[in-house]
């Protein structure tokens, strides 16, 4: 699974599914995000 990531990474493609996150509403997805680019 991490070799997918990675591999979609190269083309900036955003991925969606647990690997990731749970399922979030949509008002706690900016934070979420925040949070995400953050780390990197």
């Amino acid at each position: 699974m991490e070799e997918q990531v990675a591999f979609l990474k190269e083309f900036d493609v955003v991925g969606q599914g647990y690997f990731f996150s749970r399922p979030l509403p949509a008002e706690q997805l900016d934070s979420w995000t925040v949070g995400q680019l953050r780390k990197k």
